[in-house]
């Protein structure tokens, strides 16, 4: 999981962006602010093409790019204290098998008003992890590294059973 956090103090629009690798199936996006103010909010994918924009007056999108899903949901977070959770799911349209455009994805803030705080984005790629039985197909005698969890990374590499007896 990747955090970002990004500060505005005024009515500037502000984007900021991730990388997507060519593996990604799934990508799910959640955003917190801090403050209440009005604030819209758009994918912008490596080609330049935006979603429609998420906000208060419109708090669902479902939007399909270039045979992505992009789908945004808008939330006030807690009437009491004043904070917004913005979820956005980036996903293939076509399939599982298919994974999402490789390249530098951007989210654009455009704020409607002044605002004073803080964005806090936390990006997961989680879904790119390889599952068991991909592992199991793998050419093993391609050595590799693999992701397939949080924090545990898998070598392998020919004659690995071999290095093993000594």
């Amino acid at each position: 999981m990747e955090k970002i956090c990004l500060t505005i103090n005024d009515n500037k629009s502000r984007s900021i962006a991730f990388q997507v690798t060519e593996e990604e199936k799934e990508i799910d996006i959640h955003i917190y602010t801090n403050f209440k103010e009005g604030i819209k909010v758009c994918v912008i994918n490596p080609s330049n093409k935006r979603t429609k924009f998420i906000s208060k007056n419109k708090k669902e999108i479902k939007n399909i790019v270039e045979d992505i899903k992009i789908k945004g949901e808008y939330f006030d977070f807690n009437e009491i204290a004043s904070r917004i959770k913005i979820r956005i799911k980036i996903t293939s349209k076509k399939d599982k098998k298919n994974s999402i455009n490789p390249g530098i994805w951007k989210i654009l803030f455009v704020p409607l008003e002044k605002v004073n705080g803080n964005i806090n984005a936390y990006i997961n790629y989680s879904n790119s992890l390889l599952e068991l039985k991909d592992i199991m197909k793998m050419n093993r005698y391609d050595p590799r590294l693999n992701n397939i969890g949080t924090g545990f990374v898998v070598l392998y590499k020919y004659g690995f059973e071999e290095d093993l007896k000594k």
